[in-house]
């Protein structure tokens, strides 16, 4: 089966909290592949959900003073209308978070690449070279301060579609959050960039990926996964 991105679970924010909470609107069946992207000031938080599953940290970073992360999760007991996706830490915390639903994705463990970047200013780039010819490609992009503005999406369209953009929020402390996803058909270098327009702040990005499960290239309008996330210091 292809990779299909089915929707947005839920994403929320919170200010000087321990914890944020999901809300699942729409049952997500057995088989199908979570992900939850955190942007916050925590250093490893704790991903639950009303099924118990074991979510998984796929990548992340604690440069800059942020922490950007990535996990994961593949449902084996169905998330039903009202169930809920906690995220979690010790300490008082800023949270946005989003959480994504895709199908037609491979054991996750099998990563293609990773890779990451950080710098100051506006011009968010990471680029790493894909092995294998499918890989889920998701885009995570956070900067600070919140008086910057995403003004366009990546239009690299290198190894199949384009970049499409998910949810974009905001949380004071946490800055700007984009998310973005495409699928790959060929093993190229992929490169997220999307572009910010304003001044100061800085980013780290981050770039994972994982392979479809054979099933041939998603339907026009979905995209297959690689983990990419950018995050303001």
């Amino acid at each position: 089966m292809a990779v299909v991105h089915v929707g947005e679970i839920d994403n929320a924010t919170a200010n000087a909290n321990s914890s944020v909470t999901l809300t699942v609107g729409t049952a997500v069946p057995v088989g199908s592949f979570v992900v939850v992207t955190i942007a916050s000031g925590s250093s490893v938080p704790s991903v639950s959900d009303s099924s118990s599953h074991t979510y998984t940290e796929w990548l992340g970073t604690d440069d800059g003073g942020e922490h950007p992360r990535l996990f994961y999760t593949t449902v084996t007991t169905q998330l039903e209308i009202n169930d809920t996706i906690v995220v979690s830490e010790s300490m008082m915390k800023d949270w946005a978070v989003v959480a994504n639903e895709f199908t037609g994705v491979s054991d996750p463990e099998t990563e293609d690449t990773e890779a990451s970047n950080n710098s100051t200013g506006t011009a968010v780039t990471v680029t790493a070279v894909m092995t294998n010819a499918a890989n889920l490609i998701v885009g995570m992009c956070q900067a600070t301060p919140d008086e910057l503005t995403f003004s366009s999406e990546d239009a690299d369209t290198a190894g199949g579609s384009g970049w499409t953009s998910l949810t974009r929020n905001s949380q004071d402390a946490v800055g700007i959050v984009a998310h973005a996803y495409k699928v790959t058909t060929s093993a190229v270098s992929q490169t997220y960039d999307p572009s910010m327009t304003g001044s100061g702040g800085g980013w780290v990005a981050l770039l994972t990926s994982v392979e479809d499960d054979g099933g041939g290239p998603a339907p026009s309008g979905h995209v297959g996964w690689m983990g990419l996330t950018g995050v303001g210091i």
